[in-house]
């Protein structure tokens, strides 16, 4: 498991010392938001005018229940619902190549996504952004949804660039 850490670049092996959590790479990041802003941005705008009723319905009920975990401060609750909103709209659309992607991507993003979080007013912010993009799917705009979704995960990208610069500490170049 500490091998497989190390070839994903999460965990640093020094011989002699012991295994430690590596700093994040920003530039890293930065390639893995790019990847994942275009990729998530065109799966929503073919996802528009699309998904089923359940599918819907599931996708209304997430936005519900992120809006709880918001008002409540419950961090790790919001992050769960946060993947699961993406992941619902890739898994509506049958995108089994696509969420492979994205869920390798999340794995090197996931340390940054939940630091994130915690800015105070990001949670309802999140929220705003996803019923945005939500809204558009089940308007059936695909113009609105890409768009909304490129603005939701461009917000996360402005975020990660004030920390690298605020926490310069956290991140190798």
């Amino acid at each position: 498991a500490i091998n497989r850490l190390a070839f994903e670049r999460l965990v640093v092996i020094e011989p002699q010392h012991g295994s430690f959590v590596a700093r994040i790479s920003a530039h890293d990041i930065r390639e893995y938001m790019l990847v994942r802003r275009a990729l998530e941005s065109e799966i929503a705008g073919e996802a528009a005018g699309r998904l089923s009723e359940a599918e819907r319905s599931e996708l209304s009920r997430n936005l519900r229940y992120q809006k709880a975990a918001a008002s409540a401060k419950d961090m790790p609750g919001f992050y769960a619902l946060d993947v699961e909103f993406h992941r619902i709209i890739v898994r509506a659309l049958g995108l089994s190549h696509a969420s492979g992607i994205l869920e390798s991507l999340r794995a090197h993003l996931e340390r940054v996504r939940r630091m994130l979080l915690t800015p105070p007013g990001r949670l309802p912010k999140t929220c705003a952004e996803h019923a945005a993009v939500a809204e558009a799917i089940v308007a059936g705009d695909k113009a609105k949804a890409r768009e909304a979704m490129r603005a939701h995960l461009e917000q996360t990208t402005k975020l990660f660039e004030t920390f690298v610069r605020e926490r310069p500490d956290m991140f190798s170049t």
